[in-house]
């Protein structure tokens, strides 16, 4: 195999590894945050914010790190990716399910 080949090889591989490591955290920060006694609404919401944003910054990072190691552009509108999650989780926590 060619040197270029092996080294787009490696940079894949490690990129998938990181994406899945730290989305994998960031889903399960995620739903840890739906578990409270508070009542579903904006008080369980706020009491839960911080979680929900580590839960973001998390997938952030996942995406970021990925593309870095792919040696392309960190920020870009992939970045958006990391959004679900949370975004999911916080409509949980009002009582929109």
């Amino acid at each position: 195999m060619r040197w270029e080949t092996t080294d787009r090889l490696v940079r894949v591989v490690l990129a998938s590894i990181v994406f899945t490591l730290f989305m994998t955290w960031s889903f399960f920060v995620a739903v840890m945050t739906g578990w409270s006694v508070t009542e579903p609404g904006w008080p369980r919401l706020w009491d839960n914010a911080p979680g929900l944003l580590g839960s973001a910054f998390l997938g952030v990072i996942a995406v970021g790190w990925c593309r870095l190691l792919m040696g392309w552009r960190p920020r870009s509108r992939w970045l958006l990716l990391a959004l679900p999650m949370p975004m999911v989780a916080a409509l949980g926590l009002l009582g929109a399910w």
